[in-house]
């Protein structure tokens, strides 16, 4: 009898041991995450605790000092510029070494070998989306580059030296939380890494482009809620250096935010109004629901999906936004929507020459609430235009619904039918002889309106 307590005390001892060491989907190995000698504990952190240490590395070949100050920055003094580059590395790897790795990871298109491929295989499509991009190629170009300059090369080597003194003298207890969640252990440093993580920094800081969204939301919000969202300087932001009566913090901002003395742009014509219209617009948007097939409603043309957040954020409020003299351009506007999705999923022929036409037109007119317009149809209300075929960016390309749409512009509008009336004919306006005399008018009585 005493046999099988023991055989059933040694399956579910090793059972535990087994399943307590093995890693379930997301769930990290639970043995050793919760161990109190190696596990999350010990990354608990006192917030009183003294960094305060003499370290001697071979690495270092003179007098080194590094103080952290009320916000744990540090500050380093070296008597070179070798152990100023050393201290670096080995400071960056004991505060951010995964993130260090993971950024290098994610730069190479190596984050699914860490994380797997993800829901629907979304880590797996980041990795070939940046292996596309070639950062991997780009960093070797430039490590090639930093090598055939001495000056760079001993600092690239001296801060790689330094990060590998902090991971080989790093224990497991030590290892950073990321680490032990994911359950892989930090590999050595290389110069490479210090590309590709030079590389990520640059295409993190600098490969988005915010420069429509951001004018959309300018040209509904005010100026003062403008720059309360987006500040040039923000007031909570303080620089590294400290504070001191020898180097104060400035009183007076770098950049003059003032209106231009000689500002004749009406970029800078502020006036009083309300979104109502746009409101109206939208209500009549969401109701204009396409047919199975057809674009989604948010990329109906115009109102772009930044509108669409500003209109929901701000609902019927009052609020004030420039005049802007702009000229919307449906065949630009057609073409942006395919082309965004190209961004998005690089990709080409997302939306066809039918679909966007549909929108610029039939769905178009829906989106403003007139059902009954958009198409050349017996009953149907009689708005069309006639484009030029033939002209400066349509010629070769034949009368094709894709030539028209991906080629054409407004100037090549020649003829326009508003409700059965024709309003241009051979690109002479009927009803105003002089368009830009009329418009350089209205837009001057428009600007003497308080």
């Amino acid at each position: 009898m005493r046999v099988v307590p023991f055989l059933v005390s040694t399956i579910v001892t090793a059972g535990l041991v087994f399943a307590l060491n093995k890693r379930w989907g997301a769930i990290p190995a639970m043995g050793n995450f919760l161990s109190p000698q190696h596990g999350f504990w010990q990354n608990a952190e006192a917030t009183d605790h003294d960094f305060n240490a003499d370290l001697q590395f071979p690495g270092i070949t003179g007098k080194a000092e590094v103080y952290f100050d009320d916000r744990l920055v540090p500050h380093v003094f070296a008597e070179n510029d070798h152990d100023v580059y050393f201290i670096q590395g080995y400071l960056h790897a004991k505060f951010r070494l995964w993130q260090m790795e993971f950024q290098t990871f994610a730069a190479a298109g190596m984050v699914s070998q860490v994380i797997g491929e993800g829901d629907e295989g979304q880590y797996l499509k980041y990795d070939r989306s940046m292996r596309r991009l070639g950062m991997v190629h780009a960093a070797e170009l430039a490590l090639d580059q930093m090598n055939q300059l001495p000056a760079v090369k001993a600092q690239v080597d001296a801060y790689t030296e330094g990060a590998n003194a902090w991971i080989d003298n790093l224990k497991e207890a030590e290892l950073p939380l990321e680490y032990k969640l994911l359950g892989y252990k930090p590999q050595h440093w290389t110069n490479l890494k210090t590309a590709l993580l030079v590389k990520y920094l640059a295409y993190d800081l600098s490969g988005a482009d915010d420069d429509a969204e951001y004018t959309n939301a300018r040209n509904v919000l005010s100026v003062d809620d403008f720059e309360k969202l987006f500040p040039v300087i923000q007031d909570s932001l303080k620089p590294i250096v400290p504070n001191t009566p020898e180097n104060p913090y400035p009183t007076v901002a770098a950049l003059n935010l003032a209106l231009p003395v000689a500002a004749d742009s009406t970029y800078f014509i502020f006036r009083k109004d309300t979104i109502e219209r746009m409101l109206i617009h939208y209500e009549n948007l969401l109701r204009a629901v396409p047919e199975a097939g057809d674009i989604p409603v948010g990329k109906l043309p115009m109102l772009t999906g930044t509108e669409l957040a500003l209109i929901e954020q701000f609902s019927r409020s009052e609020v004030e936004y420039p005049n802007n003299k702009a000229m919307i351009d449906l065949f630009e506007e057609a073409r942006a929507v395919e082309l965004n999705e190209r961004l998005a999923s690089r990709t080409r022929g997302i939306i066809s020459a039918d679909r966007l036409l549909r929108a610029a037109t039939y769905d178009g007119h829906r989106s403003l609430g007139w059902a009954d317009a958009g198409e050349l149809n017996v009953g149907a209300r009689a708005d069309f235009v006639a484009v030029q075929m033939d002209s400066i960016r349509t010629a070769g390309g034949g009368a094709t619904v894709e030539n028209a749409v991906f080629a054409a512009a407004a100037p090549d509008v020649t003829d326009v039918v508003i409700d059965g009336s024709a309003v241009v004919v051979d690109r002479k306006h009927l009803a105003v002889p002089n368009v830009e005399t009329e418009l350089a008018s209205a837009i001057a009585e428009l600007m003497d309106t308080p």
